[in-house]
């Protein structure tokens, strides 16, 4: 696992996505964050380039290429070592809904976007130190 890979943020809501950037900011995390606004641009990024990105956090309803398309497409990639960063959902959907739950064992969480700015910094903080602080050798490449 790359801990000192990039962020990688896929929303197309530009309030959310604001959001999003302005947590990151106050977290002070050393990663580079991008964002893309579907999930085709973030797949052409992935695919073409060799640099294995830190943690990925995507929105599912999305023009063009979805959440669900996208992380599709990722477990077909012959690169295993993308195959293995992780995958977070974060939505406005319900976590529990049959499609949602229908997805989790491809992914490593399904979260429901926060009502405020607190709750949502709370939930984003507790993701990247839960990822940040496994041990290595618990992860596998």
């Amino acid at each position: 696992m790359n801990k000192d890979g990039k962020i990688v943020l896929i929303e197309d809501d530009q309030d959310d996505l604001d959001l999003l950037q302005n947590i990151f900011s106050d977290l002070q995390l050393p990663n580079e964050i991008l964002t893309f606004k579907n999930g085709l641009d973030a797949y052409t990024y992935l695919a073409g380039t060799h640099e294995i990105p830190f943690i990925i956090f995507s929105d599912i309803n999305m023009p063009v290429m979805n959440g669900f398309e996208l992380r599709k497409k990722m477990q077909a990639f012959s690169r295993a070592s993308l195959m293995t960063v992780p995958f977070i959902f974060i939505t406005t959907g319900d976590p529990e809904e049959p499609l949602l739950k229908e997805f989790l064992p491809f992914t490593q969480g399904i979260y429901s976007k926060p009502e405020n700015m607190e709750e949502y910094r709370k939930l984003i903080k507790e993701i990247i130190d839960s990822w940040k602080n496994k041990p290595d050798e618990a992860i596998i490449d």
